[in-house]
């Protein structure tokens, strides 16, 4: 029998960051927050009020903004392989609003796409099943 309260996603899950160009790990793996954490959903309140105009258009700016403001909320630590670094120091801790500032350069939106894109399969929130795959909700 399945109790469905007891089915919780993980604290955290771990995002191997890829170099766009070569689709190899680069040595940076950030600890991500589960879905919906109130850190994210306090970003998309905060900045996501914009995204929508008055005349029901898009402002792409605000929308850009949202998603710098909520990538920068996902990620609670960092941890790091051989020499690489963020801004020259290997350090675990995050300063969020630095972490925003970050992301605001266009030329870096690579990081916040792989980001945002871990939260479409929220299936590595969750505990994983005996063996080590991936439980499916699928039929």
């Amino acid at each position: 029998m399945t109790d469905v309260f007891e089915i919780k996603a993980n604290d955290t899950a771990a995002l191997d960051v890829v170099n766009p160009e070569t689709g190899e790990k680069i040595g940076l793996t950030l600890h991500l927050v589960y879905p919906r954490h109130p850190r994210i959903t306090a970003a998309e309140k905060v900045h996501g009020k914009r995204v929508q105009k008055r005349n029901g258009d898009r402002d792409v700016d605000a929308a850009m903004t949202m998603e710098r403001h909520m990538a920068a909320a996902a990620v609670e630590s960092m941890s790091f392989e051989g020499k690489t670094t963020w801004k020259g120091e290997q350090k675990s801790a995050v300063d969020r609003a630095e972490l925003a500032e970050d992301f605001a350069d266009p030329r870096r939106y690579w990081l916040v796409k792989q980001i945002l894109e871990k939260y479409g399969d929220e299936s590595d929130f969750f505990q994983k099943a005996p063996g080590g795959s991936k439980r499916s909700a699928k039929p």
